[in-house]
């Protein structure tokens, strides 16, 4: 247990579904999320050439770095696993898990040339030069209910807290500001307004789903590897397909669970269904109808329409 945690279990009382320390800015923060961090990162530099990966958690997040990761090292996998900058290491800036440790930040501001820097946070916690450059921004969205489904697998199992029941889990994501990356619609509602804006890429997981080659394209596009020949683009869509990535102990960040969150990984995978619509096996009608309510006031007239599920 890194003292940062131990500090923070000794004087807040937590379960695993309601995990919240300290407010900031109207959004509440869990203990990996420092303050001071959240401070430093508004005055972080960012740089012109950075590549940012933008998703609110479960969203396809690694599933998106391997693509990207795979697209700007010309299909080459075995650079995935290094700590080249699109590299699996690559490293959340708002982290930070043990105070013994140097802060994510201070190693970013320490790579030389292009940087990839994926993150969860809002918009109102991200470094503000992010908005001020042109650096690349690729977000991705996935439909609310799988998001909550695929969260409530990712904490249940941790032995941190005692786990909680799903109703009161679907509670705490309906009501309260969900732990340092808010509710779902003021996360991506943002960026989908700004999904026209050159400098920005919104994808849906659900596309990727239906049709990964077109995705996989529209990336290399995106971040100018339109270089890349039909043959390493179709590896990249083979080794970045769900079945492959559930293969492979890498992409399985089986480390990051075990060693991080002392999870169980046969009870908790990484990567564990991936698919479109897995919430019906858990919402009642009743939890069906409260959240359509509630993801109707997150869009409002902005015009996103997800898919939550594929015929």
């Amino acid at each position: 247990m890194s003292t940062t945690e131990e500090l923070y279990r000794q004087l807040v009382p937590r379960r695993r579904c309601d995990t919240y320390v300290y407010e900031r800015t109207g959004h509440t923060m869990p203990w990996f999320v420092p303050a001071r961090i959240l401070d430093a990162l508004q005055t972080f530099e960012v740089r012109e050439s950075d590549v940012f990966l933008v998703t609110y958690p479960k969203s396809g997040t690694n599933w998106t770095r391997k693509i990207m990761a795979m697209v700007m090292n010309n299909a080459d996998e075995q650079l995935y696993g290094t700590d080249t900058p699109f590299g699996r290491k690559v490293i959340y800036p708002e982290m930070h898990q043990d105070e013994d440790e140097e802060p994510s930040y201070k190693k970013l501001e320490k790579i030389q040339g292009q940087r990839f820097i994926p993150t969860h946070l809002p918009p109102s916690l991200l470094p503000p030069q992010m908005f001020d450059k042109p650096v690349k921004i690729i977000y991705v969205a996935r439909n609310p209910k799988d998001v909550v489904v695929s969260d409530f697998h990712h904490c249940i199992y941790s032995p941190f807290e005692e786990p909680c029941k799903w109703e009161e889990f679907l509670s705490v994501f309906l009501t309260k500001n969900k732990a340092y990356c808010g509710e779902w619609g003021s996360h991506v509602i943002p960026w989908w307004k700004k999904r026209d804006d050159p400098n920005i890429l919104f994808i849906k997981y659900e596309d990727m789903i239906k049709d990964l080659g077109r995705c996989v394209k529209k990336i290399a596009s995106f971040l100018q590897q339109d270089h890349l020949t039909e043959e390493q683009i179709m590896k990249t869509v083979k080794l970045c397909t769900f079945e492959n990535m559930k293969q492979n102990p890498v992409d399985r960040n089986e480390d990051v669970l075990a060693n991080l969150w002392k999870s169980d990984i046969s009870k908790n995978p990484f990567i564990r269904k991936g698919k479109v619509g897995g919430w019906k096996e858990y919402f009642t009608v009743a939890q069906n109808e409260k959240f359509d309510q509630v993801y109707k006031k997150w869009i409002g007239d902005s015009g996103l329409e997800m898919e939550f599920e594929l015929g």
